[in-house]
C-alpha cells in the first residue's frame, strides 16, 4: 500500500517538473526567439533583439510618442505612421 501512493506521488512530481520545464523554458524563452526568427527571415520585418520580460514595447512606446507629436494633413488617408510606426521603421 505504501509503495503505491510512493509511487503515485513520484509519478505526480514528474508531471509537475515536466510542465514546469515546458512552461518555462519553452512558453517563455524558447517560443519568443522562434516567433522572432521566423518575422525577420520570411517575412522581412526587422526590430531590435526579443527582450525577456519586457519585449520590445518600451521602444514601441517611444515611437508611438513621437508618432503622436506629428501634425498629419486631413487630406492624408495613410494612417500607419501614426497608428503603428514601429511597424515602418522594423519593415525597411
Amino acid at each position: 500500500m505504501d509503495s503505491i501512493l510512493l509511487l503515485s506521488l513520484v509519478a505526480l512530481l514528474v508531471v509537475a517538473i515536466s510542465w514546469l520545464w515546458d512552461y518555462t523554458v519553452v512558453r517563455l524563452i524558447w517560443r519568443p526567439h522562434c516567433i522572432a526568427k521566423e518575422f525577420r527571415e520570411k517575412q522581412g520585418i526587422h526590430g531590435p533583439a526579443y527582450k525577456f520580460l519586457g519585449g520590445n514595447n518600451g521602444e514601441i512606446d517611444r515611437l508611438m510618442e513621437e508618432a503622436d507629436g506629428q501634425v498629419l494633413d486631413v487630406r492624408d488617408h495613410n494612417y500607419l505612421p501614426r497608428i503603428a510606426p514601429h511597424f515602418l521603421k522594423w519593415r525597411a
